[in-house]
């Protein structure tokens, strides 16, 4: 299987796994509007174009995740989920571009991507979950200018390279912060955190080149 076009196809009732197509270079979700169950796209060891430009409604989860070649991916009309998003393990993934979404249901984890240098989620305002974002080989900048509310912990550990952290709208998290092993980090925006209240009180702060 090398191309998988599912253009006519506008809504899924249940999940959606595409997963262990060694060969699959092509994958055409354009049409669809809606996924109503936790779904996953991985370990698709060729794959190069993921097409989910239709995609309004996530009533779940969804992991992107193994896919070896895949360079950009693009989810450019979602504003919400109800579930988690996880980007993981994408060993040529380049870009992330969340442009609309406004709020996740569950986690948001970005993981282990070797060729990501940055990850900018512009929109976003509430995570309904943990922030995730570890083990990039490449990461120099993490960017949530519009995310004001974090109702588990974020984790941010082991970005070797990354330089600057700017969350300038963040006020709350609500199981604090966790900034481990990122060595070159030398600039952090949380200039709306209270620095007395909750997020410091219950953070780790070890091993980051200004700490």
């Amino acid at each position: 299987l090398k191309i998988l076009n599912l253009e006519s196809l506008t809504r899924i009732g249940g999940a959606l796994n595409i997963s262990g197509n060694s060969a699959l270079d092509a994958l055409d979700l354009s049409k669809i509007n809606l996924i109503g169950g936790n779904s996953s796209i991985a370990s698709n060891a060729s794959l190069l174009t993921l097409n989910l430009d239709g995609l309004s409604s996530l009533q779940g989860g969804l992991g992107i995740s193994a896919n070896n070649s895949i360079r950009d991916i693009s989810i450019p009309i979602l504003e919400s989920t109800s579930g988690y998003l996880d980007f993981s393990l994408n060993d040529s993934l380049q870009s992330i571009d969340l442009p609309n979404l406004k709020m996740t249901g569950d986690d948001l984890i970005v993981s282990r991507n070797s060729q990501l240098q940055t990850l900018r989620v512009a929109d976003v305002t509430r995570i309904n979950g943990e922030l995730i974002v570890n083990s990039h080989q490449s990461l120099e900048l993490l960017e949530f200018p519009g995310l004001r509310q974090i109702d588990g912990a974020a984790r941010i550990t082991y970005n070797d390279f990354m330089q600057e952290l700017r969350f300038p709208a963040l006020k709350d998290i609500a199981h604090g912060l966790t900034l481990i092993h990122n060595n070159a980090l030398e600039s952090i925006d949380l200039s709306e955190v209270d620095s007395t209240g909750m997020l410091f009180s219950s953070s780790c702060l070890a091993r980051n080149s200004w700490a």
